[in-house]
């Protein structure tokens, strides 16, 4: 008898403790899940600050503190790092839709996100300017994807550094200038598009 009732105490014990012990659990895992890295979060912002009109209201969602949680529209992190490894940015809807854009330019900080493996920022139409020569910072790159905008200058030669390349596509832009010899070093390339814009 006395074995019998130190069992049911022991249960009534635990069942006392389990709320507070899956509490400690929940807030252990939650508190180790990694939030955005603060570096990424400001490359992205200062990327914001470089368009000045969004009319597909993705960047009105780049508002919370962190960007890894899900709620910036393009934006996916490895959860296991929090670090930036996804900027999708494509324009829904139809090809002959003239009223969804970004209007603006690439800013160089995009070059800061050291862990990105794929970028596709394409269709935004009034996107302008050069491709920055830090984006051969991106060692991580295999999709670079620019298509569609109205992006000028010339091609960086520099891109030839970014040795993971698998796609690159730089159709649809105001792009002049010779192909760079550098690209003839990308031996993981598999899809390569420099078509130039239509009239």
């Amino acid at each position: 008898m006395q074995l019998g009732k130190w069992v049911v105490d022991l249960v009534l014990i635990f069942s006392l403790l389990s709320p507070q012990f899956s509490g400690s659990v929940a807030e252990t895992t939650s508190s180790s899940t990694p939030i955005c890295s603060e570096e990424d979060r400001a490359s992205l912002l200062r990327f914001k600050a470089s368009i000045s009109q969004d009319t597909t209201e993705t960047l009105s969602t780049w508002t919370s503190r962190d960007c890894c949680d899900g709620g910036w529209e393009g934006v996916q992190c490895n959860p296991s790092t929090g670090r930036v490894n996804v900027l999708q940015i494509q324009r829904p809807g139809r090809d002959d839709d003239d009223e969804t854009y970004m209007k603006g330019t690439l800013s160089p900080s995009l070059g800061n996100l050291h862990f990105l493996e794929v970028m596709v920022i394409s269709g935004m139409k009034h996107i302008t300017g050069p491709i920055p020569n830090s984006f051969s910072n991106l060692t991580h790159l295999t999709q670079l994807i620019l298509e569609d905008n109205s992006l000028g200058g010339c091609i960086p030669p520099s891109l030839g550094r970014l040795s993971l390349l698998q796609s690159l596509s730089l159709s649809g832009n105001h792009l002049k200038g010779q192909i760079p010899p550098t690209l003839g070093a990308l031996r993981n390339l598999a899809q390569l598009n420099l078509a130039k814009k239509k009239k």
